[in-house]
């Protein structure tokens, strides 16, 4: 939401579901503002703030090992515009940053590849980036030449991501739970400890073969069990998939790119931790795809940046 008014907002009920608070319009700015409780007092933030809380953490952790940080490489989304970079100016201003250099988060992710997967003959590559996180998807194509680094296209979908892959689990398990306890009411509180269970079930399955959910007390002292295997968990969010896939198709279409033009694709996210997406692109591209870390190389491709910028290395980005 940053940047935006809150009349361009899509989905604002989703929005307010997803994260369980109030958002509101600030009739002065038109911008949304959330409604927070800190004890009893209530408190009206907007998004630029919640943004510069996060990097003030950020900061303090960092200064553990640097003292007074004021310079910063930032990575915002390839569909941010300038009202969003602007206000994400604005957020790191707040979190006490002088200094910052806004860089397109595809761009890092091609710096990181680029020094991870260094090629002898220099050649250029053209590489797929898909980004799956927890509430969107990015998918970008850039191209590396040397230090030379370009965004040829990007594109995305905002509300498709690990919610929505978290909430074909959460249905099926309340269904089970329904099943076994009928005239059960679930409460706020139970809602909340299944939603925190179902992000343990999907770290399991994105290294086990089947995982055990539990959750309770509920109906008195019972604790609620019910095992869930990887074929079921791919079931379960078999659409979502094929929506991936087709955003792909689509896109690739969009550039009139071949899957032959793709030299590499790099999954980035947590959310394409979930088996059946890395399976799916591979088939896809009929190939396979490298072994990069998807949490880290976002931060990794900005620590190359900044370094660069820090040395006045040659760093190209058109």
């Amino acid at each position: 939401m940053i940047g935006k008014k809150y009349p361009v907002l899509k989905n604002i009920e989703d929005l307010r579901n997803r994260y369980k608070v109030k958002i509101i319009e600030d009739q002065d700015t038109g911008k949304p503002q959330y409604i927070i409780k800190i004890g009893n007092i209530k408190k009206k933030i907007y998004p630029e703030e919640v943004s510069a809380e996060i990097l003030k953490e950020i900061k303090k952790n960092a200064e553990k090992y640097n003292k007074n940080i004021k310079k910063a490489v930032i990575t915002v989304p390839a569909f941010f515009k300038e009202k969003e970079r602007k206000a994400t100016i604005e957020a790191a201003k707040i979190a006490g940053l002088e200094e910052i250099k806004l860089i397109s988060e595809p761009i890092v992710i091609a710096i990181a590849y680029g020094n991870l997967f260094k090629s002898k003959s220099n050649k250029e590559r053209t590489i797929l980036i898909f980004d799956l996180g927890a509430g969107s998807l990015g998918i970008s194509i850039v191209k590396i030449n040397g230090n030379e680094y370009s965004v040829l296209g990007s594109d995305g979908e905002d509300n498709l991501g690990g919610e929505n892959f978290s909430q074909k689990l959460m249905d099926y398990f309340i269904q089970e739970i329904k099943k076994k306890y009928p005239k059960l009411n679930l409460g706020q509180g139970l809602l909340f400890d299944i939603k925190n269970e179902i992000e343990n079930i999907k770290t399991k399955l994105s290294i086990e073969e089947k995982a055990t959910f539990k959750v309770g007390p509920i109906n008195g002292n019972n604790i609620f069990e019910k095992e869930i295997n990887i074929e079921k968990y791919i079931e379960l969010c078999e659409d979502l998939c094929k929506k991936c896939i087709k955003r792909i198709d689509t896109f690739l279409n969009d550039y009139s790119l071949k899957k032959e033009d793709i030299n590499d694709i790099i999954l980035v996210g947590g959310a394409t931790k979930t088996p059946t997406i890395k399976k799916n692109i591979e088939k896809y591209f009929k190939k396979e795809l490298k072994n990069i870390k998807g949490d880290e190389v976002v931060a990794y491709g900005a620590a190359i940046a900044g370094n660069f910028i820090k040395n006045l290395k040659d760093l190209k980005i058109l």
